[in-house]
């Protein structure tokens, strides 16, 4: 039974009072424990909403605004305690130069950030480091409402920084950090850096509730030793959690670790102790939650379902805000959360059509401006020896005018072994596009009705809800540049392709004797698979009978009824059997 236990069940409420709020950021490379914020991208990065130091959100953000050249990793390893900046922090920065290095000059580089109180004053403290014993000394401007110039000696600097205190933000709520060579820099390329930066202001500080309660494991999880899945949850105005697990549903705990609460995640090597009734306990200070449901760990099971993913941008996680919103990224964790057995590789590359996944040795038709990539083509996925592939080619055909029988053609060759080898395979429709020629949707739209009747039901939809009328990406899933979709639109083609039975056709045909048999005369359509709570069944004019199965064989319900709809019992895959007329379906049901 779940329970989280709050002392009190509420947190007693006091006055407002002014504190002084502190958010550290990393700039560079090597990223710091949280709360420190790290900014990484030495060309556009961004954070939004950043953490204090005490891991509340201030909304405050921070941007690049004029890109550095790129991350320096040689700073100080052994900055002063007084500064209370980890090595993380002091040994790696943003750089640019005066003189051309790697093949680019950088004159200048700026940060700014935004969301500030304009009516408000701020500290800004700034360090930088990098082993050397020439001049570096770098060149900081702050603007607000006012200008202030500083001047820091970066060359093996452990224990200096620079600081404008009262610094009033400018109307827009933003103050501007830029960075170029000091006057007395005599390096030769004019190095300059900006490593690591510490913003305080006194503002109001109203309570917060704490919570914490657990997202992951939650019950039906199929975890193998030695693999390392994570712990995740949700916590808010806590500083550490314990972790522990249980192989015996409660009766005895063992201790995992206790960590950071801000991680809001814990990568866990399994360990090699197998049970059906495990479940994750997390608590701190008054609270405690632990597992809903049971989950297993394997005995002896080193089996491993790999699927391969083929495909161009889409795939390759262009569109999302970040890498873990893309379709393939949430599909792979999506399996492996639930089910260690699953793998995912993804070999897809922006710009591919049809021609550039052709098996290695392949001709290419003269007048075609493409080429084999024997790194990320069928020839390579095979030599990886999946149990599955699933293909997610949209509309860079139809771009480069390659017709409908070119693209036909290719895929033959593409699945020729694909099919010989007997490898489940999936493909994936054509996706809507902006910017196309009539004659290009044409080719989109044939496209399109040619994968749903060639594949049947290996083919994934990956059209219909996300078009418009004349083919183009509707407004609320476009990325903004007409091509790509966004958060929302990725996590409806993740949708799809659980929804197409990818992962429970590999349980029940791929996995092998170690897991639960269970396969119908009758394949049973359900929707939506997966589902967060309950399912829809065919419509029957008539009574039929439902069992609902864990993977490990446990019957979990088993009841008759007429209703359609059908509520799962427990998270993770679950097989469902319904005897009606003399028959029996059944199927395989992702709750997620």
């Amino acid at each position: 039974m779940r329970f989280i236990f709050i002392a009190l069940l509420f947190s007693i409420s006091t006055a407002s009072a002014q504190e002084l709020v502190t958010i550290n950021i990393d700039v560079g490379g090597a990223t710091s424990e949280l709360p420190w914020n790290n900014l990484v991208n030495s060309s556009n990065g961004s954070l939004s909403d950043m953490l204090s130091s005490n891991g509340l959100a201030t909304g405050l953000n921070i941007a690049v605004v004029d890109a550095f050249n790129g991350t320096n990793t040689n700073g100080t390893q052994n900055a002063d305690a007084g500064l209370n900046i980890p090595s993380t922090a002091s040994g790696d920065s943003f750089f640019g130069n005066l003189v051309e290095f790697s093949g680019n000059i950088e004159a200048t580089g700026a940060v700014q950030l935004s969301g500030l109180d304009i009516d408000r004053t701020y500290n800004v403290r700034l360090f930088a480091s990098r082993e050397a014993t020439d001049n570096r000394q770098t060149a900081y401007t702050l603007s607000g409402l006012r200008d202030t110039t500083m001047f820091l000696q970066v060359s093996s600097n452990t224990d200096q920084f620079v600081e404008v205190v009262d610094l009033q933000p400018a109307t827009d709520g933003t103050i501007l950090i830029s960075v170029t060579a000091g006057p007395e820099n005599n390096n030769d390329f004019g190095f300059f850096y900006l490593g690591a930066i510490r913003l305080q202001y006194e503002d109001d500080i109203e309570p917060v509730d704490s919570l914490l309660y657990l997202t992951s494991p939650t019950g039906g999880e199929y975890w193998q030793p030695g693999k390392s899945p994570e712990i995740r949850w949700n916590s808010q105005g806590l500083s550490e959690v314990k972790l522990e697990y249980t192989l015996d549903d409660g009766t005895t705990w063992t201790d995992i670790v206790t960590t950071n609460a801000l991680t809001q995640q814990y990568s866990w090597t399994v360990p090699n102790f197998p049970s059906e009734e495990c479940r994750i306990r997390i608590s701190s200070e008054n609270f405690i939650d632990e597992s809903p449901n049971l989950f297993a760990i394997a005995a002896e099971d080193s089996l491993d379902c790999h699927l391969v993913v083929l495909g161009s941008s889409t795939a390759a996680g262009t569109g999302p805000t970040a890498l873990d919103s893309a379709w393939v990224w949430k599909f792979r964790d999506t399996l492996f959360q639930n089910d260690t057995r699953f793998r995912v590789t993804n070999l897809a590359r922006g710009g591919f059509t049809t021609y550039n996944i052709l098996p290695t040795g392949t001709t290419i038709p003269d007048g075609v401006n493409q080429a084999v990539d024997e790194e990320r083509n069928v020839t390579q996925a095979l030599s990886l020896d999946p149990q599955g592939l699933i293909i997610n080619l949209p509309s860079n055909d139809a771009a480069n005018n390659y017709t409908v029988e070119d693209q036909l053609s290719n895929y033959n060759e593409i699945l020729s072994e694909v099919v010989a080898r007997d490898i489940p395979h999936w493909i994936c429709t054509t996706q809507p596009r902006n910017g196309l020629s009539p004659s290009q949707v044409d080719i989109q739209t044939e496209m399109r009705d040619q994968t749903f009747n060639l594949y049947g039901q290996f083919a994934i939809d990956f059209w219909n809800g996300l078009a418009s009328d004349v083919g183009t990406v509707l407004d609320e899933f476009n990325s903004g540049d007409g091509v790509h979709l966004n958060n929302a639109g990725h996590r409806i083609l993740l949708d799809r392709v659980l929804g197409a039975g990818v992962p429970q056709f590999l349980l029940e045909d791929k996995i092998g004797p170690n897991r639960v048999q269970r396969l119908s005369p009758f394949k049973l359509s359900v929707f939506p698979n997966p589902t967060n709570d309950v399912i829809t069944l065919p419509e029957w004019d008539t009574t039929f009978a439902v069992k609902i199965f864990s993977r490990d064989g446990q019957l979990l319900i088993s009841r008759v009824q007429r209703s359609r709809e059908v509520r799962l019992p427990i998270e993770g895959y679950q097989y469902i059997e319904v005897r009606v007329d003399d028959k029996t379906y059944g199927a395989w049901v992702l709750r997620s």
